[in-house]
């Protein structure tokens, strides 16, 4: 639209252009004269222009000033902050401490003794205290007037005096916990809600609700005695006329619509109540030789919610409120409760000061408590309302992205370890049942951990790439094992390990037993693991529903790091590592040596930047999983002698069962194994190689070390024909020894920063997400909450959540080894060679998985002759390796040659597949890509617990020398 007034202005030397022009109209002229304007400009007309600066200043000169004077009038009315009165009256200071404790024991009274229902009306709640005892008259007035404002209206002082008697019941709770009533209505309703049981015991630290066994104990007996109680009922009130209800009670929180995978999954419950008419007795069934009951059935005609003078304050609070006569730990845990409790008072006298409210509704809302569970509490006065904290995580979750971008062009220059991994809710059916196959939501997690000691590296190092140019290279790999390793895996890894400790590393000794149990539980309330499990630094780069199943999964996981270099650059001819598992190995490669879809094309260039690597994590997790499994029926009658016949071990332990088992086998053998080391492979060689690799080699930076036992561990995989454990550590072993010579520059970092390339940190945001949402979190609020564990300061659940202990501890863990030690293995001595072998003491028959490397190669172990010369050999003359072949002194060269044999067969056909795989194999991950281990569902186990220790030595000793004898 064309302007219709364009100057000039008529304001004389009038300097402002570029504005817009109004006309001087005849009600402007008006206001003009009225504000007597036209005395300072007289040649204003009617018809004329003014700018509109101008035109602001002369025409609308007071515009605005009834608000600005509205305002100042508020400032002046507004009363300075006064100095806060201490209690400083010696006398008063104990009559409120005597109050506390009489109100204290009126409540025990009257709710404990004289089983007085609890009240929670205010009113109701002063009358009754002050006539169970008069010295408490005007105490509840008292405590209104303290922390209520006098300026509040009505209907909110009315509010705060409901907190104000759950204030009364917190603090006689915190003085005897047996006042207890309210903080059990409380643990009720949050358990009706569906809050877990930690959520309810961390609110229960807070001292506002009893723990959750104390509460469900209480639901046990309620409906342990309800029908008894209906018996009686009925047997007291029988002549009374009853209206009795029967309906479909179904779980609307369940998905009802639907989908791929399911109909429904909703619950169905029949419900049966009665409601009597008090005043009416029972009727008969018959009236006048009629029935109730119609003979026609139906008729058709018939139907017509920082200060100095506070010093001591806190003090006064804990010695008002807290006993002396309890223990010190006790005294502690209380003192949280009264923190709680000052913030608790604050808000009541300013709601915004809701910062702790603030943390409490966030625990809520993560641990599953509906909206009106929450807004329930926040009318309590313990926490923030529903929406206030739903509007708070969707703004952390808008912030996220724009943080991480800052961040990374704010440290765009330090080398950072990438995570990705696919991460699915647990707490979602994932067992098939007759209408659902699986309802596990599945995301796809990417994760940065920067080395703020290290700049990032170029791809290129004179003119040769971190990629192989051959991917893979099994002739490389091969003139390793022969020059570097040769004759290495002939011995076992307790002798290495034993020669690498008298060659003064101190670091192999560092991490104690309780430590070693724990490295595969992820929870980060463990306190043996706390400080190991810190994740600072660590960058949640993306968290979105998404599988990771194909190569196109792989690369929409990676442009969620591409869309961030796209703003900081960070990337460009830079290396990216990403520490994947196999999946990640696969369809990474097959993007970097393969032709990529046209839709990623476009970024050929940035994904050139990322190599993927082997993680260790799960190479040690995987590794001890299959000791176990091969050996199952070893460890199963291990478990029944140490624990007990009534035990179950499930056909796929879980991680720590694995764990105690290989630590109990491996420490029962240390004093023997002089005596059993040429009769068992397994103790001396497999457990403990894979009970090392990670938690001491890796963790302890011993590079040389860890890399040897990555091909070891090589080996069994290839003994065990364990599909892609045979392949993954000889991609990583080619990647290694390629670097070394050809980008000494990463191969360094890898050197001195080893501990960093791990994918614990992918793992544990995984288990802090598990722990922090619920059954019932739909995938919208599963990723808020991921952005608010990484965004948030976990301190109010660090501080209030409880901290569990490793089961075992150090005595009993010597007491199950002592115990351990008397279970005896022996291996029949053969002749022949069948395909199937007998363990004796196990009585069964095994495959040769089971067996030292010397029974899978072409020439098999001879037993009491030379394997060379086919000669008698003794202990004077010769050497019985691990492996299981023997050789004289003079005919071994320093290599065991069937072995050595075996091992390069198996590195070319491994290479061969898994490159074939990756030029010509499918884009999608395949039944064939997945391990041929029978993977059985997971059975519930719980913690075993132990017999009373007694003293076994004696009987061990004995046990000890009968050993000769097997």
């Amino acid at each position: 639209m064309k302007t219709k007034n364009n100057g000039p202005c008529s304001i004389k030397n009038c300097t402002y252009t570029n504005t817009k022009f109004r006309l001087i109209t005849k009600l402007a002229y008006e206001k003009c004269y009225e504000k007597q304007m036209l005395q300072i400009f007289p040649y204003l007309e009617v018809g004329k222009q003014l700018c509109y600066p101008h035109y602001c200043n002369i025409v609308e000169v007071n515009r605005g000033q009834r608000r600005r004077n509205k305002k100042e009038k508020n400032t002046q009315k507004r009363k300075p902050l006064e100095p806060i009165e201490l209690i400083s009256n010696n006398t008063n200071t104990d009559l409120f401490s005597s109050n506390i404790h009489t109100l204290t024991k009126v409540l025990y009274q009257l709710h404990r003794r004289d089983c007085v229902d609890l009240e929670l009306d205010p009113a109701k709640f002063k009358n009754m205290i002050e006539s169970a005892c008069p010295q408490l008259n005007g105490f509840f007035n008292y405590l209104v007037n303290t922390i209520i404002p006098k300026e509040r209206s009505a209907y909110n002082k009315n509010e705060a005096k409901k907190s104000i008697v759950g204030l009364c019941y917190l603090i006689a709770g915190l003085r005897n916990k047996f006042v207890n009533q309210h903080k059990l209505e409380v643990g009720l309703y949050l358990m009706a809600s569906g809050a877990t049981w930690e959520a309810i015991d961390t609110i229960s630290s807070l001292g506002y609700s009893a723990c959750a066994k104390t509460i469900e104990e209480y639901r046990k007996k309620i409906q342990k005695e309800h029908i008894i109680n209906i018996e009686n009922y009925f047997i007291k009130n029988k002549n009374i006329f009853y209206i009795y209800n029967i309906d479909d009670y179904h779980s609307i929180h369940e998905n009802r619509r639907p989908n791929t995978v399911s109909t429904s999954t909703a619950k169905h419950f029949v419900t049966c109540v009665a409601k009597p008419i008090t005043n009416c007795s029972s009727l008969p069934l018959m009236f006048n030789e009629m029935s109730i009951h119609n003979p026609a059935n139906v008729e058709a005609s018939r139907i017509c919610c920082a200060c100095p003078q506070l010093n001591g304050f806190f003090n006064y609070l804990v010695n008002t409120i807290i006993p002396k006569e309890r223990s010190a730990y006790n005294k502690n845990e209380a003192k949280k409760s009264i923190v709680g409790l000052c913030y608790l008072i604050a808000g009541l006298r300013n709601k915004f000061v809701n910062q702790h409210k603030l943390e409490v509704g966030l625990y809520l809302m993560a641990s599953g408590a509906t909206w009106e569970a929450i807004d329930t509490i926040s009318s309590l006065g313990y926490s923030a309302c529903a929406k206030t904290i739903e509007e708070y995580r969707k703004k952390i979750q808008k912030e996220h992205i724009i943080n991480i971008e800052n961040y990374f062009i704010k440290n765009k220059n330090i080398f950072y370890i990438y995570n990705i991994d696919d991460y699915h809710s647990i707490h979602e059916n994932r067992r098939p049942n007759t209408v659902s196959t699986s309802t596990a939501k599945h995301f796809v997690t990417c994760v940065a951990k920067p080395i703020t000691n290290c700049s990032s590296l170029p791809l290129m190092f004179n003119e040769m790439s971190i990629h192989n140019p051959a991917n893979v290279e099994a002739s490389r790999i091969c003139w390793y094992l022969i020059y570097q390793y040769i004759g290495v895996f002939d011995r076992s890894y307790s002798e290495c390990k034993t020669q690498w400790i008298s060659e003064h590393l101190p670091s192999i000794n560092q991490f104690d037993r309780i430590e070693l149990l724990t490295i595969h539980n992820y929870n980060d309330n463990i306190k043996e693991r706390k400080i190991e499990r810190s994740m600072k630094d660590l960058q949640l780069l993306g968290f979105n529903e998404q599988n990771l199943h194909s190569m196109q999964d792989y690369l929409n996981a990676l442009k969620i790091i591409i869309s961030i270099n796209n703003k900081t650059q960070h990337l460009n001819g830079q290396i990216a590592l990403v520490v994947a598992d196999w999946p990640g190995q696969i369809f990474i490669r097959k993007a970097l040596y393969t032709q990529l879809p046209l839709e990623f094309q476009p970024f050929y260039l940035q994904i050139k930047s990322f190599i993927s690597i082997m993680d260790p994590f799960h190479l040690s997790l995987n590794s001890r999983e299959q000791v176990v499994l091969v050996h199952y029926s070893f460890f199963e009658k291990l478990f029944h002698f140490v624990f007990g016949q009534n035990k179950k071990l499930a056909k796929k332990p879980r991680p720590w069962r694995i764990n105690l088992l290989l630590e109990l086998s491996i420490c029962e053998w240390i004093k023997i194994k002089d005596q059993i080391i040429k009769k068992f492979d397994l103790l001396e060689n497999l457990i403990p190689s894979t009970l090392d690799i990670y938690t001491i080699l890796f963790r302890a930076g011993l590079f040389e070390k860890y890399i040897e036992t990555v091909f070891r561990i090589w080996t069994f995989a290839l003994r065990w024909k364990r599909k892609n454990y045979n392949k993954a550590p000889l991609i990583f072993l080619s990647d290694i020894f390629y670097w070394k010579e050809n980008h000494p520059l990463f191969y360094n970092l890898l050197q001195n920063q080893l501990l960093s390339f791990n994918d614990y940190y992918v793992e544990n945001t995984h288990s802090k997400i598990r722990a922090n949402t619920s059954a019932n979190a739909t995938v919208e609020n599963i990723i808020k909450q991921a952005y608010i564990i990484t965004n948030h300061n976990p301190m109010f659940k660090d501080t209030y959540c409880k901290t569990r202990h490793y089961p075992y501890n150090i005595p009993m863990l010597n007491f199950l080894s002592n115990k351990t030690r008397k279970s005896k293995p022996k291996l029949n001595k053969r002749t022949k060679y069948p395909k199937i072998y007998t363990l004796a003491t196990l009585s069964e028959e095994v495959n040769l998985r089971r067996l030292p490397t010397g029974y899978s190669t072409s020439f098999l172990p001879q037993n009491g002759l030379c394997d060379c010369c086919k000669l008698p050999i003794n202990e004077t003359n010769g050497t019985i390796f691990i492996c299981g072949h023997g050789y004289h002194l003079n005919c071994y060269n320093g290599k065991c040659k069937y072995c050595e044999e075996f091992y390069k067969k198996g590195i070319f056909e491994n290479v061969d597949s898994f490159l074939k795989r990756i030029e010509k194999g499918s884009d999608v991950f395949t039944q064939e890509d997945l391990d041929n281990e029978n993977n059985t569902e997971e059975e519930e186990e719980q913690y075993d617990s132990v017999e009373e220790i007694q003293d076994i030595s004696h009987k061990l000793e004995i046990e000890i020398n009968n050993i000769k004898n097997w």
